[in-house]
């Protein structure tokens, strides 16, 4: 079935491609003829139109038709169509005969016309000099040549990234059903291949930010990301830059730079206009080929942001080559609406690729958000303006109709939900524990996310993602762990902080659920890394791989690293859960010395200030050890793990396929991706993956 949509895809995508859009033979002779009688003469003191109503203009341009030896009926329509499209004016087929018995009855040359002048209008229609009709003829085979060329080429790119995500699709989807395959995909070449292209990042970070100057300004994709954007980018300048040569006879553009801006304008125009329905594809949380291709939101945004880049910049390119074209005309061209919302649509595709900038997302995220959903409706309605006289509407019908699909979705998917009282605890002074009564029509997806609206005046028109699992013993409830920062959670922080109990019921609704669990169901050891507030998402996965049964063999390890013991408290329930499972557990604490907290909270003053009583509600514990002791099937570690020596020990106690899956903080997962990518090598026998369950976009 999914085969089945991305198909329906494909071919949508080739219908808009081409229809309405190309220009055909018969059109290009339609110009042609149109050209050439404006340039020999006048048929109308006003011209504008001329060439639909002047009975001897119209005779001229069916004497040209029949000269180059054109199916009239259809030559007579694209005539039609011109006049309509062109001028809005309507020609009838009978005005079309009219001129063309005209033409049979009276038609003349120019040297029949003594002392010519040509202000003068013609009074008879005229037989044009057919090698002349030649050149202009391969002057608009060239000129409209080229818009042809541009929608190929665009297709071409569109094709490109076609290809990519089936790739994408044949090997994830090959992970899920042919899993004993894929453990058999090991040796020398296929490691390597995978040490130096597929799994590593550049520099050892993907999901942490480059800084220069203390300014955080990109976040690098992974190898294999690169080289897919690389390709886009390549084959984007190459296709580009391909042109005809000008030739010094044309009456089209009389010199060779008035003919490459115009041809570099309209190409760029074009083929950056065919990248919008993928630009805001990409971008949605409901962009139906995660569905298909199990590719991450992650990812995506990074291609979407590079198909932003690369359409801005054919899009400035686009106005900057129209803008030298039309040289002294541009004033009275740009009084024109569609210039007029064209200019704005390319203004605010610059402002739009500005505010994006990294740092500028993480300081005012919420105002980002905002301002790029009404830049992008801007940009929407400017480009439909500017595009839909040149037959090119088809491809902003996409455009909208992704970008509305995205938003009934979401809207949908709040509705299916339905408002819910949830109850939100602040827990150890550093996170909330928001537990969500669901529907039983609500189905949860292991190692998934959902965004949290809190219908809260301050905040309810706020959407934040966090991974959630089910409660561990009552399965109509789910469990989100929000880490307090700025925004939203510190809002709530300071709420919750006013009440004893330091919890409070909220209204919520819940949008999802999105992402997608690791394929780890046949693998001979799974292991699970968590760092601080990823691990509901890892936690939930190792659970479900618990209850499915896959591979009795199957050896499951969960290791949770985190600062402070005190972390332990607010995810207590289910820590105790993993007791009856044959998960094997290891938590992490790399700062030991918090032990001293749990010794110290019955001897709390009553009146601490208010910070400290935040830290209240576990004062039933009476001390550290009395704590730990409930945790009789977890192993404690204290200090930083080795991450590199965790990898190669769990790889070689391994009876074959090891997996690792990972959420938490983005440098220990770039460590982990790294130390696993540094050592596939050194198991030529043993198949070793790797997924990254972080989603980091913003």
């Amino acid at each position: 079935m999914r085969v089945l949509y991305l198909g329906w895809l494909l071919a949508f995508c080739q219908v808009v491609a081409s229809k309405g859009i190309l220009y055909t033979d018969l059109e290009r002779l339609v110009y042609t003829c149109n050209y050439q009688a404006m340039n020999i003469g006048t048929f109308c003191k006003v011209k504008l139109g001329c060439v639909c109503k002047n009975p001897n203009n119209i005779g001229t341009m069916m004497g040209c038709g029949k000269a180059f030896n054109a199916p009239m009926d259809e030559f007579m329509s694209f005539y039609q169509y011109y006049c309509d499209i062109n001028y809005n004016l309507t020609l009838t087929k009978e005005q079309l005969l009219d001129g063309m018995e005209l033409y049979e009855q009276k038609a003349i040359t120019l040297q029949d016309i003594p002392n010519f002048n040509k202000s003068i209008p013609f009074e008879y229609p005229i037989i044009m000099n057919h090698t002349q009709s030649i050149v202009y003829k391969k002057a608009y085979d060239r000129f409209l040549g080229n818009f042809n060329l541009s929608v190929y080429y665009s297709g071409a790119i569109l094709g490109y990234w076609a290809l990519v995500l089936i790739i994408a699709m044949v090997v994830n989807w090959t992970k899920v059903f042919f899993p004993n395959f894929v453990f058999k995909l090991t040796g020398p070449f296929i490691n390597a291949y995978r040490k130096y292209v597929t799994l590593p990042a550049f520099h050892r970070k993907r999901n942490q930010e480059k800084s220069l100057f203390g300014i955080e300004y990109m976040l690098i994709p992974s190898r294999i990301e690169s080289l897919v954007v690389l390709g886009f980018v390549v084959i984007s300048v190459v296709l580009n830059a391909v042109f005809e040569k000008w030739h010094p006879d044309d009456p089209l553009f009389t010199s060779k730079s008035l003919a490459k801006e115009r041809y570099v304008a309209d190409r760029s125009g074009i083929t950056g206009t065919f990248m919008l329905p993928l630009l805001v594809l990409f971008a949605g949380r409901n962009n139906f080929l995660q569905f298909f291709t199990r590719i991450h939101y992650t990812t995506f945004i990074t291609y979407h942001k590079w198909i932003a880049r690369i359409a801005t910049a054919l899009i400035v390119i686009h106005s900057i080559g129209y803008t030298l074209a039309l040289g002294k005309r541009y004033a009275d061209e740009a009084a024109e609406r569609f210039m007029v919302w064209g200019i704005l649509a390319t203004v605010v595709m610059c402002l739009m690729l500005g505010q994006a900038f990294l740092m500028l997302r993480r300081l005012w995220y919420e105002i980002f958000v905002l301002l790029h959903i009404a830049f992008s409706v801007l940009f929407i309605v400017g480009t439909w303006i500017h595009v839909i006289d040149f037959s090119y509407g088809p491809i902003m019908y996409a455009t909208i109709a992704v970008w509305v699909f995205d938003r009934v979705v979401r809207i949908v998917r709040m509705l299916w939900f339905g408002v819910s009282n949830a109850k939100v605890t602040l827990v150890s002074n550093e996170t909330l524990r928001i537990v969500v009564p669901k529907p039983k029509w609500w189905k949860t997806i292991p190692g998934g996310y959902a965004f949290i609206y809190f219908l809260r005046p301050s905040c309810f028109w706020q959407s934040h993602p966090f991974t959630f699992t089910e409660h561990p013993t009552d399965p109509n409830q789910v469990v989100l762990y929000c880490k307090v920062k700025g925004g939203v959670t510190h809002g709530l922080y300071q709420y919750l902080a006013k009440f004893p109990e330091q919890n409070a019921t909220i209204k919520v609704i819940l949008e999802g659920p999105y992402g997608e669990r690791a394929p780890v169901d046949r693998c001979d050891q799974a292991v699970y890394i968590a760092g601080g507030n990823g691990i509901p998402g890892i936690y939930s996965e190792a659970v479900d791989l618990v209850k499915k049964k896959k591979h009795e063999d199957q050896v499951i390890k969960l290791y949770w690293v985190i600062r402070e013991y005190k972390s332990l408290m607010w995810f207590h329930e289910e820590l105790l859960h993993l007791k009856n499972t044959k998960v094997k557990t290891v938590v992490y604490v790399t700062d030991p010395s918090s032990a001293a907290y749990f010794s110290g909270l019955k001897e709390m003053d009553s009146n601490t200030d208010s910070d400290k009583k935040s830290e209240s509600d576990s004062t039933d514990i009476a001390s550290f050890e009395t704590f730990k002791s409930e945790f009789g099937h977890v192993e404690f570690r204290e200090g930083r793990p080795d991450i590199n020596k965790l990898v190669i020990d769990e790889v070689e106690e391994s009876m074959g396929s090891t997996a690792f899956v990972t959420c938490g903080h983005p440098a220990m997962v770039d460590e982990l991706r790294y130390c696993i990518a540094d050592n596939v090598t050194k198991f030529p026998k043993k198949r070793v993956d790797f997924y990254e369950q972080l989603e980091v976009w913003a």
